[in-house]
């Protein structure tokens, strides 16, 4: 199904997504968001909200489900105790377990991105999780995973060239929430820089912008060629 394009802010939905691993709570998520962008005029409303919550957040584990480092069944534990206890501090002990899938995802996303911190681990599982139960491919967070683009501004470079050539780019969102500086590249396709205290805005890089005028006036003067013969 096509999801509706939302106007809210990359970091305000970001945001939400946070908060929502503390408290999935509509309405309590709006006051939080009240008390954080106090200079933002338009703030999503708990429909919206509601929909971001249900869309990205993680499923609470019920307890034939919840992974225990006891009875792993396979899952390398040593991977997943740091990301459990990243989780555990960053929503304050509202989570404190890790569903089977969840922590077999961890295991698998650490292996092959070991110098990821353990919380963004976490996100990006559960980005993998959110992709599975949409049915839609994960070719754009394998593509993240590649390049690896939170180890410096070269491993971004090489991820938004291969973007670029035609790989498969993550949603803003996630962007931010797995690599929060990811659009600091000059060859990020989008610029994204925070305005004020609460507001971000989302544009296309100068450079680009000229580019697209010139293929534009190079089109009307074939055009014009054309016509004139």
């Amino acid at each position: 199904m096509r999801q509706r394009s939302r106007r809210s802010s990359p970091e305000i939905l970001a945001k939400i997504r946070e908060l929502a691993e503390i408290n999935p709570n509509a309405a309590a998520i709006r006051r939080e968001l009240a008390k954080i962008y106090v200079t933002e005029k338009s703030l999503p409303s708990e429909r919206t909200i509601r929909n971001v919550v249900a869309e990205t957040r993680a499923p609470e584990p019920t307890d034939p489900d919840a992974w225990s480092p006891i009875a792993s069944d396979g899952v390398d534990a040593s991977l997943v105790m740091p990301v459990l206890q990243a989780v555990i501090a960053e929503t304050m002990g509202k989570r404190w377990r890790l569903t089977k899938e969840q922590a077999a995802t961890i295991a698998r996303v650490r292996s092959v991105a070991s110098d990821l911190a353990p919380w963004n681990v976490y996100v990006l599982a559960n980005a993998y999780g959110a992709s599975a139960r949409r049915g839609a491919p994960p070719a754009a967070l394998d593509l993240l995973v590649a390049f690896a683009p939170w180890r410096g501004p070269r491993e971004r470079d090489l991820y938004w060239q291969a973007v670029e050539a035609g790989a498969p780019r993550l949603p803003i969102v996630d962007a931010l929430l797995v690599v929060p500086d990811l659009f600091t590249s000059p060859h990020a396709p989008l610029k994204i820089t925070p305005s004020g205290r609460a507001q971000w805005q989302v544009g296309t890089p100068a450079g680009k912008v000229r580019k697209r005028k010139a293929v534009r006036n190079r089109q009307t003067v074939r055009r014009e060629r054309v016509r004139s013969r």
